[in-house]
């Protein structure tokens, strides 16, 4: 009988404690993107999200690059100014592709992607000449949509002062003991929209170390350059999936979720980012995007 008791007593004491943490939970307020170090089923497991910030319009700045370019570091530098004026209002990816990119005995990292390099000659960016880049891909298939660094500044804040048309929430859940990272999309359209739209989702890098040759500087190389928002992959591929199909009108929603994907020892997961952009399958316009750090 005593025996009876005492099991009755912690299967009690077990379901107070998880009503206690569902009603945490279910009250807490997102001030900013939560973080939840809670262990489950023994493994360590950190959860993010963007949901603090995921309700106003976002640009997508994608600065292709390449270490051997002496010029590029410029357009580095005009990226960080963007990025510290707008904070998180702008994302940013930079593309390593192109003949640039390409591994030299001097230069002998290799950071292309197959990604990066998809994009690129899809979109023709090195091909006109390095450094340039991509806002939004707004503007595309005419050459409008290659910008020389020199007109970011003038174009982005055009671009954010439009209606968002879509509310794109962003979770993360990474098991940093084996590197498996999950990523959870809710998306809310805000207006009707006439085409096919996808979700691409990509993992940047920040704060690589590594040779950059650099005209501003004498000799013009750079042995501890410090390269920002690196493209490192896709999740889903060079072009993502298809999240909806029209007909797609204002309030309806839609959810995509990738599990199991595995982050390489390569790189520093402490650094590593989340960008995924949802766009317009006719135009490649995007409509909306989010990042999120994994820890």
């Amino acid at each position: 009988m005593q025996e009876l008791i005492n099991t009755l007593y912690m299967k009690n004491k077990l379901l107070f404690g998880y009503v206690i943490i569902l009603i945490v939970w279910s009250c807490d307020k997102i001030d900013k993107p939560r973080e939840n170090t809670t262990s489950l089923v023994g493994v360590n497991y950190i959860e993010k999200d963007n949901y603090a910030v995921a309700g106003f319009n976002k640009v997508v700045l994608e600065d292709y690059t390449g270490h051997t370019c002496g010029n590029c570091p410029r357009a580095a530098e005009k990226a960080e100014e963007l990025k510290n004026l707008y904070k998180d209002s702008l994302i940013i990816i930079a593309v390593h592709a192109g003949s640039f990119a390409n591994p030299t005995p001097t230069y002998p990292d290799d950071y292309r992607t197959s990604v990066g390099t998809d994009w690129d000659n899809f979109f023709g960016v090195s091909a006109a000449g390095l450094p340039k880049g991509l806002i939004n891909r707004d503007g595309y298939p005419t050459n409008s949509h290659i910008l020389s660094y020199t007109q970011w500044a003038s174009k982005i804040p055009v671009l954010l002062r439009t209606s968002p048309k879509a509310i794109l929430k962003l979770k993360t859940q990474y098991d940093t003991v084996n590197r498996v990272l999950n990523v959870i999309h809710n998306i809310k359209f805000l207006q009707a929209l006439p085409n096919d739209i996808y979700l691409n989702t990509v993992i940047v890098e920040d704060s690589v170390i590594g040779k950059q040759k650099d005209y501003s500087v004498y000799p013009d190389e750079i042995d501890n350059y410090v390269f920002h928002y690196m493209l490192r992959g896709s999740l889903n591929g060079s072009w993502g999936n298809v999240l909806k199909t029209t007909p797609i009108n204002a309030n309806d929603s839609a959810s995509k979720s990738i599990n199991g994907f595995y982050v390489s020892p390569l790189f520093k997961d402490k650094q590593l980012y989340v960008i995924s952009f949802i766009y317009d399958n006719v135009t490649k316009e995007i409509i909306q995007s989010a990042q999120v750090k994994i820890r």
